[in-house]
């Protein structure tokens, strides 16, 4: 019988980490380790090219003609950025402002509270296991590993009957709701 292991750091939060007081720069795991793979400073931010993040109409898609252009920009996009933003999608600038600021709400919580929605929970062998689900960090394996310098909260929406409900947060009482509007 194996006893699940999780990475001593995985339940280090970002916002702890960053909070300490004494951080004059991200620690090392935040670091790529290689010279080549860190972003370079060759020019001054005045003398940068203004780069724009791709947008995708999502309307133009959704139909049975969908527009060869809006998915080949949606290819190209996902191939050079690995991102996009969204327009068409229909959902009014209102309830996308109720969305932030629900989630700014919770990201704003006290670290206690919001470790109710961990992602690092009690396996079934007497161990601790990463989950992706809950509030948390990335998975850790190995000390090597570059982490993103952020606590993410992830959370499963459709289909509705894989969610689980325990790392859904009750505060704010409305982040549900609107997460269940949004995925709608």
């Amino acid at each position: 019988m194996s006893v699940s292991m999780v990475h001593q750091a995985q339940g280090q939060l970002v916002q702890e980490v960053a909070a300490d007081g004494v951080l004059h720069a991200p620690p090392s795991r935040y670091v790529l380790k290689k010279e080549q793979d860190r972003p370079t400073a060759t020019a001054t931010t005045a003398q940068l090219p203004e780069l724009s993040i791709p947008t995708v109409d999502v309307s133009r898609l959704a139909d049975a003609d969908a527009d060869p252009d809006e998915a080949a920009k949606l290819r190209s996009a996902l191939r050079s950025w690995g991102l996009f933003a969204v327009s068409g999608h229909g959902m009014p600038e209102p309830f996308l402002d109720a969305v932030l600021g629900a989630s700014r709400t919770f990201f704003h919580l006290p670290t206690e509270a919001k470790q109710e929605y961990i992602n690092v929970v009690d396996a079934d062998d007497g161990g601790r296991k990463f989950q992706p689900e809950g509030y948390g960090v990335d998975r850790m394996d190995t000390d090597e590993q570059v982490l993103d310098w952020c606590d993410r909260l992830y959370l499963q929406v459709q289909p509705e009957e894989e969610r689980q409900p325990r790392f859904w947060p009750n505060h704010p009482p409305d982040l549900g709701e609107l997460l269940d509007e949004f995925s709608a």
